[in-house]
């Protein structure tokens, strides 16, 4: 489909991050940091094929060492994708 707005994004990204942890993806703060949500290195890689798979973007190792939050993440797509 289409990319709306970012807004949108970020609530994409709290439902993947929901399903990848199997947790409410309500209670997501964008910048709290993942690893307090139970993120490990397993579920990082998930997440971030997950997000390949959702917008069609490569993240490369460098990229994901560098994911902390939810909003890097969101940081990330905003500079790779077409507004």
């Amino acid at each position: 489909g289409t990319l709306t707005g970012m807004s949108d994004t970020l609530e994409v990204l709290k439902g993947l991050v929901g399903e990848v942890l199997a947790i409410e993806p309500g209670g997501i703060r964008p910048d709290k940091p993942l690893i307090e949500y139970g993120m490990d290195s397993v579920r990082t890689v998930d997440l971030v094929v997950r997000v390949e798979e959702r917008y069609g973007v490569q993240v490369s190792d460098a990229e994901v060492a560098k994911i902390r939050t939810l909003r890097d993440v969101e940081d990330f797509l905003r500079a790779r994708l077409p507004a």
